[in-house]
């Protein structure tokens, strides 16, 4: 058991050691141009035997102890405790990486992490996303994916990010684009709200969306137009085709009759 518990002390000094140098900020941007440059670690640990039942600030490692901070209104209160009183699973790590925050299991997944650079990794991947990304433009496209959250007796509203990763992909949540690509459905979202087929809740962009029963009028009337419009097109092309073929065999006549 002695054995057992130096192993887990040596992995929490390790983790530790890999990760601290990053969590010595005091404020990180979470949005903006700023937060591009982020690259920090929040390191909290909770549930420790013998103390209140709070989410104490990993401060520093000293040798053997780790340093932590709580707050007591105003003024922060520094402590300490052995790596011997600590469990692997009393950390909870969040790792502010540009403008992602990602949330860890464990101390030792976030090292790897941090290691190996996984997450360099991960944004290069969500870069080829992010060149290839278009805005949605189709109004009626969208007004279909809304219907098709409604069920009887639903009258709640739908978080426009989940509409948002419907049409993109959930791949859009860690998105550099993401904020364009949410003003720009927020403009659509307003267009079919002034048509009456929706209601939005809005603020500085559109958060929140409820399908109003017209918008089955709206679509039906839509697919109408839409099959009279291709039933245009098709007869177009086909008398198209007559002419053509008239003007053909005019021309093949009138070759006979001239030799």
């Amino acid at each position: 058991m002695r054995v057992e518990n130096m192993f887990k002390d040596l992995i929490i000094s390790f983790c530790l050691r890999r990760i601290i140098p990053k969590s010595k900020r005091n404020r990180i941007p979470l949005s903006g141009p700023t937060s591009l440059s982020n690259d920090d670690y929040e390191i909290r640990i909770e549930q420790l035997k013998g103390k209140p039942d709070i989410s104490y600030l990993v401060k520093d490692l000293r040798n053997d102890s780790i340093v932590l901070g709580e707050w007591d209104g105003d003024k922060e209160i520094i402590s300490e405790v052995k790596l011997s009183d600590i469990k692997l699973n009393n950390f909870v790590i969040e790792h502010f990486y540009k403008n992602w925050r990602i949330k860890y299991s464990g101390i030792v997944e976030a090292a790897l992490h941090e290691i190996f650079k996984l997450n360099f990794f991960k944004r290069i991947f969500q870069k080829v996303y992010d060149k290839n990304l278009d805005n949605f433009n189709d109004r009626f496209e969208l007004l279909k994916i809304l219907v098709a959250y409604w069920k009887p007796n639903h009258k709640d509203y739908v978080p426009t990010e989940d509409i948002l990763v419907q049409l993109y992909g959930s791949k859009i949540r860690t998105s550099d684009k993401k904020y364009e690509c949410l003003e720009h459905l927020s403009f659509i979202l307003r267009s079919l709200k002034e048509s009456g087929d929706i209601e939005i809740k809005e603020n500085y962009i559109v958060y929140s969306v409820k399908v109003n029963p017209k918008a089955m009028t709206t679509l039906t009337q839509f697919e109408i137009d839409s099959t009279r419009h291709r039933d245009t097109i098709r007869i177009t092309r086909y008398q198209l085709w007559v002419a053509v073929a008239m003007v053909f065999l005019a021309a093949s006549t009138l070759i006979v009759n001239t030799f």
